[in-house]
C-alpha cells in the first residue's frame, strides 16, 4: 500500500502492476486460488512485462523449490474445516462483539452485484478521504462506472454486503478459486460505527465458503500493523511464511530485482522498525498518491 503504483487488469486472467512508474510487474488473478500453479502458466502471461511473479503456495501444493529470485511474504491463512468449529474457535471477546452486531439488527448476506448497488457502494467509496490516518486515493479516482466494473466483473468474485435498516455499511468482496478464496476488498462506513460489523462479514464469508468446499481464505498479509493482525488472529488466522518468485523478463526488469523496488515496504523494512516507518509513510500519504488505482476490466467498460 505505500509503494507507488499502478495496477492495471488488461487481460481477464492477469494483471500488470507499474512500480515506480517504470517497472512493469505481471501476475495471475488467481494466483493463490486457482487449481493450476501459476509456475506452469508462465507462458500464458500476454502483457507486455518486465518481471513476472508468483507464490509458491506451499501451504496447498508443498514445498516445490524453483530456482528464481524470491522473497518471503507472511500471509493471513485461514484454513476452513466446517463454520461450527470455526466459531467455536473464537475468543470470547470477538464472540460477544458478533452476538453484539446481531443484536443490533445488522444483516450480513451474499448477494450479487447490480446496477442499483452502484450508488450505494459510490458512496461507500467516496464517504471520507482519509482512512487509517492515510490518504484514501479511491475517494479522488474511483467513479460509478469503475465501481460497477469492480464489484460486476465475473462470478469468481463474491460480495458480502452488510445492512442496518436497509441501509448500506459495509462490504467484503472475496475471490474464490478451486483451491481457496482471498479477501480483496473489505470497506466499511466510518459515519455509523457499529460495533462488530467486520465480524459479520467475515463470518458470513467462512459459512459461505465452507458450504462451497473451499479449504483456505487468505486475507493479505501480517506481521507489520498490529491493530489488523489481532483482528485477524481473533478471527482465526494464523501467519504463514510462504515465497514469492520472481522471473525477468527484460534487462530492466533483471535490474528491478537486483535493486529490489519490486519488493512492497513491508518486505524491505524490518518489523521491529516498521513500527517508526509507518507514520512516516501516513504522512507522505498525503503527498505521493500511494494507493493502486482501480482494477479496471477494459471489457466489462466496453459493455
Amino acid at each position: 500500500m505505500l509503494t507507488p503504483r499502478r495496477t492495471i487488469r488488461n487481460h481477464r486472467e492477469t494483471v500488470t502492476i507499474e512500480r515506480w512508474f517504470f517497472v512493469r510487474e505481471g501476475r495471475f488473478v488467481g494466483e493463490y486460488v486457482d487449481k493450476v500453479h501459476p509456475a506452469n502458466k508462465l507462458n500464458s502471461l500476454k502483457a507486455a512485462v518486465d518481471v513476472v511473479s508468483f507464490p509458491e503456495r506451499a501451504f496447498v501444493d508443498g514445498k516445490s523449490r524453483c530456482n528464481y529470485d524470491f522473497c518471503i511474504e507472511t500471509l493471513a491463512l485461514l484454513e476452513l474445516k466446517n463454520y461450527d468449529r470455526w466459531l467455536r474457535g473464537l475468543s470470547e471477546s470477538q464472540a460477544r462483539t458478533l452476538r453484539q452486531s446481531k443484536k443490533l439488527g445488522v444483516e450480513v448476506r451474499l448477494r450479487r452485484w447490480d446496477a442499483k448497488d452502484t450508488d450505494a457502494i459510490y458512496s461507500l467509496y467516496h464517504e471520507t478521504s482519509s482512512r487509517q490516518g492515510m490518504r484514501f486515493s479511491p475517494y479522488y479516482q474511483y467513479s460509478r462506472n469503475e465501481i460497477r466494473s469492480m464489484w460486476s466483473r465475473s462470478d469468481s468474485r463474491l460480495a458480502f454486503v452488510a445492512y442496518l435498516d436497509g441501509k448500506l455499511l459495509g462490504i467484503m468482496g472475496v475471490r474464490v478459486g478451486e483451491l481457496g478464496g482471498i479477501v480483496e476488498t473489505m470497506l466499511r462506513t466510518y459515519r455509523d460505527r457499529i460495533p462488530g460489523l467486520n465480524n459479520a462479514l467475515i463470518a458470513c464469508a467462512v459459512r459461505e465458503l465452507c458450504a462451497r468446499g473451499i479449504e483456505y481464505l487468505i486475507y493479505g498479509h501480517m506481521g507489520y500493523l498490529s491493530g489488523l493482525d489481532a483482528f485477524k488472529r481473533h478471527n482465526g488466522f494464523k501467519p504463514f511464511r510462504d515465497r514469492r518468485y520472481f522471473i525477468p523478463v527484460t534487462q530492466r526488469g533483471a535490474w528491478a530485482i537486483n535493486m529490489g523496488i519490486c519488493l512492497e515496504p513491508w518486505q524491505l523494512v524490518p518489523t521491529r522498525i516498521w513500527s517508526v516507518v509507518c507514520p512516516i509513510g501516513r504522512v507522505l500519504s498525503h503527498v505521493v498518491d500511494f494507493l493502486p488505482t482501480p482494477d479496471v476490466d477494459t471489457d466489462v467498460l466496453k459493455d
